[in-house]
């Protein structure tokens, strides 16, 4: 299948990190509804994953060990 990233937040805040994410990265990330108050966004593509999670992981003393393992795979 396809790789993707996801957060699930209110919408203003994957609002927000949509349009810093875009203009910081220059990556294209999606927003879809999961509910009236509640927003997926979306990144996908290994490329776009990869530009993203080495931003957010970049001199991070603080990660989900699980998640960074799984992100390793990818590289």
């Amino acid at each position: 299948g396809t790789n993707r990233v996801s957060i699930v937040s209110n919408p203003n805040f994957c609002i927000d990190l949509k349009n810093k994410i875009e203009s910081i990265l220059n990556i294209n990330v999606s927003i879809n509804e999961k509910t009236e108050n509640v927003k997926l966004l979306n990144i996908s593509g290994n490329n776009q994953i990869r530009t993203f999670m080495n931003w957010i992981y970049d001199d991070a003393d603080l990660k989900l060990n699980r998640k960074y393992l799984k992100f390793k795979t990818l590289v």
